[in-house]
């Protein structure tokens, strides 16, 4: 391949530095032998049953439950494995997304390329965005039609910052604007009243039906407010989020 004689080097540390190479991929043919070395394990996925016709073959008699259990905990001690290196948050097993991870994986059965760090960061992440972003066009041709909204509601994280989140609420579901930290703001409501009002400007008066913001302290001024700035958003009121 690439490797060339380097003659800088005494011949014991050019053979050390071989060995270590060959031990290490040694030690990657293992992982991938371990992982594949029962035939018949290849030959069915982790979990039986029906995924949108796919039909999962088990081989008969009790020797099969224990060859699958076996395969099971296996494959679950190596994504166990990476999740402690990579100090993942254990709720992630409770994602949706995960359990469809390991159902298209499993539908792939061996020999699945690897992704790329360049995978990760650049073209997956940009097909990600661009069908978030088709997901959104879909609501926002909605709210022309249907009205919508618009809710902030203020919390406090563990740190003890107050964050305060934007939605869009209509009949076809909640979409999330943004959120602001207002641990440092001196004056929340009138804050809040121009980020609500950038919010209103962006999506369109005409598209929005009202305002409900959570706290009643901070609501108050963004009424009086949006009154006193246009008589015609008497349409947007605030109320409590029940």
């Amino acid at each position: 391949g690439n490797d060339s004689a380097c003659p800088s080097y005494p011949k014991e540390v050019k053979d050390k530095l071989w060995a270590l190479k060959k031990h290490k991929e040694m030690k990657e043919s293992e992982t991938i032998r371990r992982i594949m070395q029962d035939e018949e394990v290849e030959d069915h996925t982790l979990e039986e049953g029906h995924f949108k016709g796919f039909k999962v073959q088990m081989p008969p008699g009790n020797g099969a439950n224990a060859r699958k259990k076996q395969a099971t905990n296996r494959v679950h001690q190596y994504i166990a494995w990476f999740w402690y290196q990579t100090r993942l948050s254990f709720n992630i097993t409770n994602c949706k997304s995960f359990q469809d991870m390991l159902v298209a994986v499993g539908r792939f059965r061996p020999h699945l390329p690897s992704l790329s760090n360049h995978d990760i960061r650049v073209s997956l992440l940009q097909k990600e965005f661009e069908h978030t972003n088709n997901l959104m066009n879909g609501q926002k041709k909605q709210w022309t039609t249907f009205w919508c909204s618009i809710i902030s509601y203020a919390w406090t994280d563990r740190k003890q910052q107050c964050l305060i989140n934007f939605l869009v609420h209509s009949f076809v579901g909640i979409m999330f604007i943004k959120f602001v930290d207002g641990s440092n703001l001196v004056n929340i409501g009138e804050k809040l009243f121009e980020l609500l009002d950038s919010i209103v400007e962006d999506i369109g008066e005409e598209n929005v039906a009202q305002v409900i913001i959570e706290n009643q302290n901070n609501m108050s001024l963004p009424v009086r407010s949006w009154r006193k700035k246009d008589p015609k958003l008497i349409r947007l009121y605030a109320q409590h989020i029940a």
